[in-house]
């Protein structure tokens, strides 16, 4: 008990030093911080999930627009005969079935 009193004692006796320092480095613009985030990892797991559905919603989109333009075109599939815009709205439907059932299963709905 006698040995925590006297390390108290010392630490108490050395602040009035150690505080002098830090304020001489803060005056010279030496003192580093260093931070560590705690609990940041779960929002980047959030953050990743979005970007990755935005992404797939913005190709998505595009794969909509490009194939309205394409039946607006009336361009078919070399010697098939089925139109290649129709082909891309089955493709669009399908992935964005796929994107709503990854909503769906992960509880965003």
């Amino acid at each position: 008990m006698l040995e925590d009193g006297r390390e108290l004692f010392d630490n108490l006796r050395a602040m009035p030093r150690d505080l002098r320092e830090l304020l001489d480095q803060a005056k010279q613009g030496r003192i580093k911080l260093e931070v560590e985030p705690t609990g940041v990892q779960g929002a980047l797991v959030l953050l990743d999930q979005v970007s990755n559905r935005l992404a797939f919603a913005i190709v998505l989109a595009s794969l909509v627009i490009g194939s309205a333009i394409v039946v607006g075109a009336d361009i078919t599939l070399w010697g098939v005969g089925i139109p290649l815009g129709v082909m891309g709205f089955f493709v669009a439907g399908f992935m964005g079935f796929w994107l709503l059932t990854s909503i769906i299963r992960h509880g965003m709905i």
